[in-house]
């Protein structure tokens, strides 16, 4: 066998242009549009020719493009994120990302990291105290056998206790009746009057 060139060895292999992935805009406008370069008209020859410019048209609200270049320039516009924004980053959308939290919580679940689902519970529960946030992170605290004195700091959520009112039932008092359903004051309260 003989040994390989050095000259082959150090060359590189073109790299592959990387597609970029597609992005998603939506507006509040469903026609709306956003001009990068305007039209414009050139003379040339002994006449004036147009030369197209090139603009983000939104058709229903939605404007889709893989163009780097013109991804760039929506998310630099003056109207990104009041007019249109990119969608899955709404302005007005929960950050940190219900996804990138499950997904912290996913991470720190496989490395067996107890006190990390355990503190991103607590911190979920002190801003947005969202249910699927909740859910992940009490699948991972079982999941990873914890107990309550493990998960330290970190309470449920309690329970709103329903109101009493006079739609509730309550021994002794009838269907529609003014029956307090407070035990003290049930003794204080008079008749109904039979006339």
């Amino acid at each position: 066998m003989s040994a390989p060139d050095d000259e082959s060895a150090t060359q590189e292999t073109p790299l592959m242009p990387t597609k970029t992935k597609e992005a998603v805009f939506i507006s509040t406008d469903n026609y709306y549009r956003a001009v990068k370069v305007p039209e414009d008209e050139e003379y040339q020859g002994r006449r004036w020719v147009k030369v197209p410019g090139e603009a983000a048209v939104f058709n229903n609200g939605i404007f889709r493009t893989s163009d780097p270049e013109m991804i760039d320039f929506l998310k630099d516009h003056v109207d990104f994120n009041r007019m249109f924004w990119l969608q899955g980053e709404e302005p007005d959308r929960q950050r940190p990302f219900t996804e990138d939290v499950i997904a912290a919580i996913t991470k720190a679940s496989i490395a067996g990291d107890v006190a990390t689902v355990s503190e991103l519970r607590r911190q979920e529960s002190v801003t947005h105290s969202r249910s699927a946030v909740f859910a992940a992170a009490d699948a991972a605290l079982e999941a990873l056998g914890a107990t309550e004195s493990d998960a330290t700091d970190v309470e449920p959520s309690p329970e709103p206790e329903a109101p009493e009112g006079p739609g509730e039932d309550v021994e002794g008092a009838e269907e529609g009746s003014d029956v307090a359903s407070d035990p003290e004051s049930a003794d204080e309260a008079e008749p109904p009057d039979d006339e």
